[in-house]
Formats: C-alpha cells, sequence, structure tokens
C-alpha cells in the first residue's frame, strides 16, 4: 500500500537505519500503521489506521455538535482506524489498539457519553438543490 505522507517516509527510514544496525535475529519487519495530519478550515485532523472496509464510524469521545471529537472505524467487530477532530489527546492510544487489531471498542471504560453514536463511513450523499421556479420573463417594451 502506497501512503503519501512524508511522516511514513521517516518512519521507514528509521526503521531500515535500525535493522541495518541491529543483528540478524533482531531484524524486525516493516509494520506501518497508515497515519496523517491535516489543519483545515481551522481544525486540526489527524488519522490513525486505514478506513477501507469500514462498516461503521463510532463516535466515542467529544460530539459532532461541538465540532470536537475522536471517532473509531470499525469492521468485522475490530478497530480498523481512529481519526480525530480537534480532540487528538487520546489518539496515540487509539492509534495502538488499531495496529493491535483490538476489538470494538477498544477502551469501553473510556467512552464520555452515555451511548456510542455510530454513523455509515464516508460523506452523505449529496441532496440535490431544490427546485427553482424560473424567473418571470421582463416585459417588453415596444
Amino acid at each position: 500500500m502506497t501512503v503519501e505522507h512524508w511522516g511514513n517516509a521517516v518512519d521507514q527510514a528509521r526503521h531500515a537505519a535500525a535493522n541495518m544496525m541491529a543483528a540478524p535475529s533482531a531484524q524486525q519487519p516493516y509494520r506501518h500503521l497508515p497515519a496523517f495530519w491535516s489543519r483545515q478550515f481551522g481544525l486540526n485532523i489527524k488519522l490513525a489506521g486505514h478506513t477501507a472496509g469500514a462498516v461503521a464510524l463510532a463516535l466515542v469521545q467529544g460530539s459532532r455538535a461541538s465540532h470536537r471529537f475522536l471517532a473509531v472505524y470499525v469492521r468485522a467487530g475490530r478497530s480498523i482506524a481512529a481519526v480525530s477532530f480537534d480532540e487528538a489527546r487520546w489518539l496515540p492510544a487509539y492509534a495502538e489498539a488499531v495496529a493491535a487489531g483490538a476489538r470494538f471498542p477498544p477502551f469501553p471504560d473510556a467512552i464520555d457519553q452515555p451511548r456510542i453514536e455510530r454513523l455509515k463511513p464516508g460523506f452523505p450523499a449529496a441532496r440535490p438543490p431544490a427546485h427553482r421556479a424560473a424567473p418571470a420573463p421582463e416585459a417588453s417594451h415596444v
């Protein structure tokens, strides 16, 4: 899988250097958890994991109304990715759980709301524009 983010390049270089310096018996295969961050429209967005094949997205911290939340992507009862919008405090712990293939939810006692809000992953379908009546033709003066 191609991960076109500078963080992946840095991690690969660090891992390759460690393997070059290690004894053959101590060398480890490279296992990268895809991750990125971006700042868009005043929001700090971070994602760890790979969302492909997710069947649900569950909010576990914060709320959509506050525009600050952490959500976990779920597939086959496992946490496969975590995304944060201005709520990255717990993202490293969730990233470790995702890398370990933890069951969902990975931290049931850390959920900060009475129930987990589950959403379909992806973006909602665009609604067709509201029908507008054609403007009345202007009266012509002859």
